[in-house]
């Protein structure tokens, strides 16, 4: 991975809001990790996501790595939970409820009191085009 040698076996796994996300592989153990990576216009959204998970320890969560820049990106390397993408996810089960939204949302405001705003609800703006509303509506940001 370029900016740093230690990961090797670069998957890539899916685009989100601010960056692309990728599989790699830890060269010296073997162990395999997720590896965010954002361009200057989402740096500083990264930025905030490093700082957030660096001081999160709750399994909800994926546990922080490392992070580090290069000239022209920030990468963001932290534990790899395998299984479906939320886009997958929907795609094979439908749009997900408001109340398990909500729900999930609460859960995550419960441990990031104090956290950036902004970075919170740009992540649920981005993932509201995959639920639906008690009502049958699609949720609107």
């Amino acid at each position: 991975m370029k900016g740093n040698e230690q990961y090797g076996q670069v998957l890539f796994l899916g685009k989100g809001s601010f960056g692309s996300v990728y599989r790699v592989k830890e060269t010296d153990t073997g162990k395999l990790f997720a590896c965010k990576v954002a361009d200057r216009a989402g740096r500083k959204y990264l930025e905030k996501e490093a700082m957030l998970l660096s001081e999160l320890k709750h399994p909800l969560f994926p546990f922080y790595k490392e992070a580090w820049e290069s000239d022209e990106k920030m990468f963001l390397c932290m534990e790899y939970v395998p299984g479906d993408t939320l886009e997958t996810f929907v795609q094979r089960r439908g749009k997900i409820s408001e109340e398990t939204i909500l729900s999930t949302i609460e859960k995550v405001k419960e441990f990031a009191v104090g956290s950036d705003v902004e970075l919170i609800e740009k992540g649920v703006r981005h993932a509201g085009s995959f639920w639906e509303k008690s009502d049958g509506t699609e949720a609107d940001f």
